[in-house]
């Protein structure tokens, strides 16, 4: 009996030293696993980080889109002063222009008008030269038959003398008195108003020239304005077409810095340090300015004293140049808003 109870305690030991066994062998199978894993995934953050570096090193982030967003800024803000200028100095040319025009208009009617006077003079001088020729030749005709009829009678001729005209009172021929009335029935006119029709031709002919010259550099403005127009639509459409780049590539640096800093947060405070004080300003700057408070405030702990300075500072630029930007592409914004 005795022997039998100990060999079945043997046996109950045994086994119980087999299942043990059997334990510790899955654990340690377990443990050579999560062993696999850990390298895999050191290895992982290893690429990503390197990466990630190259990215940042390559693009510095956000901070070259602000520049190259106030760089266009100002580019636009100098094209439309320009315009600006432009379009003032046509308003300006368009009422010297008008004021030429009417200048030549009143001048038109003027010229205009002194025709029609010059014109009504002739004709009342030729009417006036008409009447006074018949009437030389009444007087005449009346002289020459009181002539006749004293001559008859035996009396003394009458003495006549007319101031009226220059013909004379003695008898004259039907083709001298033709003459007379072709001589007096041309047009006479003086070298005085012959030459002041001249002077208005050639203002008028000035006044041309000057509204073709106009017509010309009105022109040449009106195209100069239709390129500056051309070059606002192309400029804005880059602008849209970099404001779209800029969104996608804030939010790819996003995703990809939004897992590096969960990586880091993950990390030892010492170990984080180390790297942190290793990497470029900007990639840093970033990281902490998206890490936890608690947790970036530790690792800023144990930075070096210069390093931090210098983190802080690019921190604070970043952020105000942020704010600027949200507050340029919507006013309505606060500068918490913008820089959450």
């Amino acid at each position: 009996m005795f022997r039998f109870r100990l060999a079945k305690l043997l046996n109950l030991k045994a086994e119980e030293e087999k299942i043990r066994l059997r334990r510790l062998n899955e654990v340690l199978a377990k443990i050579m696993l999560f062993e696999n894993e850990i390298s895999t995934a050191r290895a992982k953050i290893k690429q990503s980080r390197e990466s990630l570096h190259k990215k940042i090193t390559s693009n510095r982030a956000q901070v070259p889109f602000i520049d190259m967003q106030s760089a266009y800024e100002r580019n636009m803000g100098q094209v439309v002063v320009q315009k600006q200028t432009i379009i003032a100095k046509l308003r300006e040319y368009e009422k010297i222009c008008r004021k030429q025009y009417e200048e030549i208009y009143f001048q038109r009617k003027a010229l205009e008008n002194l025709r029609e006077k010059q014109l009504e003079a002739y004709t009342e001088d030729k009417k006036r030269k008409e009447t006074r020729y018949y009437d030389d030749i009444t007087v005449t005709h009346f002289a020459v038959q009181r002539k006749n009829e004293n001559v008859s009678l035996k009396k003394k001729p009458l003495e006549c003398r007319l101031t009226l005209s220059p013909l004379n009172i003695e008898c004259l021929n039907d083709e001298e008195l033709k003459k007379e009335r072709k001589l007096r029935e041309d047009v006479f006119v003086p070298e005085s108003q012959i030459e002041v029709f001249k002077n208005l031709e050639k203002k008028e002919q000035e006044l041309n020239k000057q509204g073709e010259q106009q017509n010309i550099k009105t022109a040449e403005l009106r195209q100069i304005e239709e390129r500056i127009e051309r070059k606002l639509n192309d400029l804005r459409k880059e602008r849209e077409e970099y404001e779209a780049l800029r969104k996608q590539r804030i939010e790819m640096d996003q995703k990809d810095i939004s897992k590096i800093i969960t990586y880091y947060e993950r990390m030892d405070p010492e170990n984080a340090s180390k790297f942190i004080n290793s990497m470029d300003l900007d990639t840093a700057s970033h990281i902490l300015m998206r890490m936890n408070p608690r947790k970036g405030a530790k690792i800023m702990e144990l930075l070096d004293a210069p390093r931090a300075v210098q983190i802080t500072e690019r921190v604070a630029v970043f952020k105000r140049n942020l704010a600027e930007v949200s507050r340029l592409e919507n006013p309505n914004r606060t500068v918490p808003d913008a820089v959450n």
